[in-house]
């Protein structure tokens, strides 16, 4: 069992431990990507499976990017009945989508 004691709580982070501008463009850049890669798709296929035609599909892909920015905004704010203080993106999930077969 790890114990929790006073020196390992008190260490602080240092300059050496911060990463630089580049890599950090780098990893928000690839998280954009997959964040917004899985906003798409899902809608996608289901707009394909439903044999939406193109109107529709950006109507469905304007909703989910919409719906994606407005529950993570609601994220941001912390509460009694919501919100965890943190920049987290929330999303459409590939789990329904089994069923589409």
């Amino acid at each position: 069992m790890l114990a929790i004691t006073k020196e390992s709580t008190s260490k602080k982070v240092s300059a050496k431990n911060e990463v630089s501008h580049k890599k950090a463009a780098i990893l928000g850049l690839q998280h954009l990507l997959a964040m917004y890669s899985g906003a798409i798709a899902v809608p996608l296929l289901i707009g394909a499976a439903l044999k939406f035609n193109s109107t529709h599909m950006t109507y469905l892909v304007s909703i989910d990017i919409f719906m994606c920015g407005l529950a993570t905004l609601l994220q941001l704010f912390r509460n009694r009945y919501f919100g965890i203080g943190l920049p987290v993106v929330l999303g459409c999930a590939f789990k329904l989508l089994l069923h589409l077969k």
